[in-house]
């Protein structure tokens, strides 16, 4: 990369900023929103070390960058710093070629390679998940008094199935539409119910579902269909807002925030007992990953597969098996990419393996 002059420009370092986020990282919604938060958390620190209103792009310099990750290694966790100063070094490539700043130095900057030891967020056993299950159950039948009418108890039971049985991310429960269900696949019809699920990159997979949270949607989307307000609305776990004595939602309509998503999720939690740093949405992904694996011939393939993830050393952050058995799975899976024969015999041997148990 040649070394480029950086000429005195008036350019703010939030517009510049926002301009690369859509033009330079072409990721999905979710990750463009990480990363813009990312630069305009260095610009509004950029803005208050200058004594400015707003950063100009030239105050990102090598040595701010280097205070920067600093102040952020003494309060943030190295998987933390690591995604920003990546966030970071896009960003300053993206004004390096357009001549705004000298990027060579910034982009040389190194950060310690240090073990995040951050405890991982570990789904819950087979009891405690029964126990939530029970407490979201209960509210279904609570009386004309509680804050909590059928309505509400009934989206959020069928809520929580999706996201701990079924695995599904939050932002992929709270996009779901109205019908969810995968018509194309035959065993729909009487057999196992697929979700089709939309997730990280638009990409779209079909996740199967126990009985009881088929059994859970289906009675939501039935008391949903008595909802005036949301007749036109095309999300499955819309808002509902507080019901009125004469049983209308004035207020229903809309997506789910994540911060609202997690009201309905934390106070059921907590009632069932989980402790407070584990009554979080996500847990619920990592509840059905350890309870997935936890079934006799589990395969971490087939759990990679049902949660949308791109590799298998992601899908084994959500399990809690020995480290002998992981890694001989993630042999197997490696084997079955790169063996033709070997994929061809494997259904045999998942067969045969049914069969002696």
């Amino acid at each position: 990369m040649a070394t480029l002059p950086a000429p005195a420009t008036a350019e703010l370092l939030t517009a510049e900023a926002a301009r690369a986020v859509r033009v330079l990282m072409r990721k999905g919604p979710a990750t463009q929103r990480t990363y813009h938060g990312i630069c305009e958390r260095f610009a509004s620190w950029l803005a208050e070390r200058e004594g400015v209103g707003e950063a100009p792009v030239a105050a990102f310099t090598s040595q701010a960058f280097v205070s920067y990750l600093d102040e952020l290694e003494q309060r943030c966790s190295p998987s933390t710093v690591k995604k920003e100063r990546a966030a970071l070094r896009k960003l300053a490539r993206y004004l390096h070629q357009l001549r705004l700043i000298d990027a060579i130095v910034v982009l040389m900057v190194e950060i310690p390679t240090v073990t995040d030891t951050a405890p991982a967020r570990v789904g819950l056993d087979r009891p405690s998940w029964e126990h939530v299950l029970t407490v979201a159950r209960a509210r279904l039948t609570a009386s004309a008094r509680a804050r909590c009418s059928p309505h509400t108890a009934a989206r959020d039971l069928a809520l929580i199935q999706v996201l701990g049985g079924a695995g599904l991310r939050s932002h992929e429960a709270r996009a779901l539409p109205v019908d969810p269900f995968d018509q194309g696949r035959s065993d729909n019809h009487g057999g196992s119910v697929y979700l089709r699920v939309c997730g990280k990159g638009n990409k779209l997979w079909s996740v199967p579902l126990y009985s009881d949270a088929a059994d859970a949607l289906e009675r939501w989307r039935e008391l949903r269909g008595e909802i005036v307000e949301l007749a036109d609305d095309p999300h499955l776990f819309p808002r509902l807002g507080r019901r009125r004595r004469d049983g209308s939602f004035p207020d229903a309509g809309g997506r789910l925030s994540t911060s609202a998503l997690i009201r309905i999720v934390r106070p059921v939690m907590l009632e069932a007992g989980v402790p407070i740093e584990q009554a979080h949405p996500h847990t619920r992904r990592h509840t059905f990953g350890r309870l997935y694996m936890a079934a006799p011939q589990a395969e971490l393939s087939r759990l990679q597969r049902i949660m949308g993830h791109a590799s298998p050393e992601t899908t084994s952050r959500h399990v809690h098996h020995d480290d002998h058995a992981l890694a001989a799975e993630h042999r197997r899976i490696e084997r079955l990419q790169s063996d033709l024969l070997a994929r061809r015999q494997e259904p045999r041997r998942a067969r045969a393996a049914g069969r002696r148990s």
